[in-house]
């Protein structure tokens, strides 16, 4: 069974109950991601900068808060976490399975 990695707006629609996608996310999550999802360290990182942030317009609190509200909604103790490597910054090329995807060209 292969998880679903949920990106930062899917974490958000599922823990903000203002969030215009929350029921859609819920109904999403209880049908088909409730066993099969996953999260990695970029996304949460991502969630948990713009929910603290002091003006999301439903702001549960600062970074620890919304931190504690990831760990409660990823306790699950069978719950994948996709590590993610990047390469260095000071790498000059992509690496072979981005070739193609990455481009330092505006797209027009």
């Amino acid at each position: 069974m292969t998880p679903y990695l949920l990106d930062i707006n899917v974490l958000l629609a599922l823990t903000d109950p203002m969030h215009v996608h929350h029921d859609v996310a819920h109904q999403w999550f209880a049908q088909t991601g409730r066993h099969r999802w996953a999260t990695c360290p970029l996304t949460e990182n991502g969630f948990v900068r713009i929910a603290s942030h002091p003006k999301y317009p439903n702001r549960p609190g600062d970074a620890n808060l919304v931190l504690a509200i990831l760990h409660q909604s990823t306790g699950t103790a069978s719950l994948p976490r996709w590590i993610t490597v990047f390469p260095r910054r000071q790498s000059k090329t992509a690496p072979k399975r981005w070739k193609g995807s990455i481009s330092n060209k505006p797209h027009v």
